[in-house]
């Protein structure tokens, strides 16, 4: 009898804590404060699927965090009989999924309104027969910079994944496919406040043709202190792996007062 990746296993995982705060793609840097937990739902949906990707992170001090991510569980038409899709194929040169990545996050402040972000998610396909699992890495490095008198956060960084986990399309269109520079892809993101302390507009792009290769444009506003609703535009990008959608997300971000007791 073949074994499978338990529901076990995805209990086990999800009771731990997840890592790296995003935009909508993109990390925005921010680090969960010590002893405290961050929460992020998004919900992706296209024209024949709707994906989910749930994010838990734990703060360590320090400027570190850690955590769990469950990426790329996509529910078709077929749903309600046949579950979660999955692909465990990577022959096709197709990106694997769904994913458990565990994931950390370390912050080096340099300056009141500049820092540097280091960051790796690795983790492993499921929803498969043991012998079809691969484990796989994502990795990546965020420099930020803060404009204190218009509030606006800018995020510019390199990132670097394995096929299996986005695909095997070009990163970044600059350098031949055989080329080592061609697995190095760029990732910007943008938040500039509308109404202060209540609604964001919120902005990302990640370079290439593989199913990560997407731009969204969005708002974010806060429901309550800790509580933030989010919604955007997926444009995919010229000749990418990935398609148009709407995306939304609930995000659980713990109060920076809190924060200031560690």
């Amino acid at each position: 009898m073949k074994k499978r990746v338990s529901g076990l296993l995805l209990l086990l995982v999800s009771l731990a804590a997840q890592a790296q705060q995003n935009l909508f793609n993109v990390p925005s840097s921010d680090i969960t404060p010590k002893n405290r937990l961050f929460f992020q739902q998004q919900v992706n949906f296209y024209r024949d699927d709707v994906v989910f990707n749930s994010t838990f992170s734990y703060g360590l001090g320090h400027h570190a965090e850690i955590g769990v991510n469950l990426l790329g569980w996509q529910a078709r038409g077929d749903f309600w009989k046949q579950g979660f899709a999955h692909n465990d194929d990577p022959s096709d040169g197709e990106p694997l999924y769904p994913f458990i990545m565990l994931n950390a996050q370390k912050a080096f402040p340099l300056t009141e309104t500049f820092k540097i972000s280091l960051g790796t998610q690795v983790g492993n396909n499921v929803l498969t027969d043991w012998q079809h699992v691969h484990l796989e890495a994502y990795g990546y490095v965020n420099a930020v910079r803060e404009l204190l008198r218009t509030h606006t956060k800018l995020i510019l960084g390199l990132y670097a994944g394995d096929n299996d986990f986005i695909g095997n399309e070009s990163r970044n269109g600059l350098f031949p496919h055989d080329h080592s520079l061609s697995r190095l892809g760029i990732q910007t993101g943008i938040e500039q406040p509308i109404v202060l302390d209540k609604l964001l507009f919120i902005a990302d792009f990640i370079s290439g043709q593989h199913s990560f290769g997407q731009s969204v444009f969005g708002l974010a506003y806060n429901l309550t202190p800790k509580w933030v609703l989010s919604a955007g535009y997926q444009v995919a990008n010229p000749f990418s792996q990935t398609s148009n959608g709407v995306v939304l997300e609930v995000s659980y971000v713990p109060k920076e007062k809190e924060a200031a007791r560690h």
